[in-house]
């Protein structure tokens, strides 16, 4: 036998192994269970919508107050903190004051 016979074979086998991977990925998927991790379950009425003219949307009141505040952790260590704004008239402050509750 030619060297078609060797190529063959050698293609044979890379089709068992691929399918040897790809049994065991599945038989394990299958064997993995993930558990429940609450019983938190949506209701299956529609939900109603927050109105918008709730209080909530409503414009903060004092000249050019901030109308979206974001807070975010800065570093995994919880030492660091990002705080954003937005404000609508005109640019505001860019300073903020915090007070550590844990003092040092």
């Amino acid at each position: 036998m030619g060297p078609s016979s060797s190529s063959s074979s050698s293609s044979s086998s890379v089709a068992i192994v691929v399918a040897s991977i790809l049994c065991l990925v599945l038989n394990a998927a299958s064997l993995c269970s993930g558990g429940t991790t609450s019983n938190f379950g949506r209701k299956t009425e529609k939900s109603i919508d927050m109105p918008l003219n709730s209080d909530v949307f409503a414009k903060p009141p004092g000249y050019n107050a901030p109308q979206q505040v974001h807070i975010t952790e800065g570093d995994h260590l919880e030492k660091a903190m990002i705080v954003s704004w937005i404000t609508m008239a005109e640019p505001g402050s860019n300073t903020t004051g915090a007070k550590n509750p844990i003092s040092n």
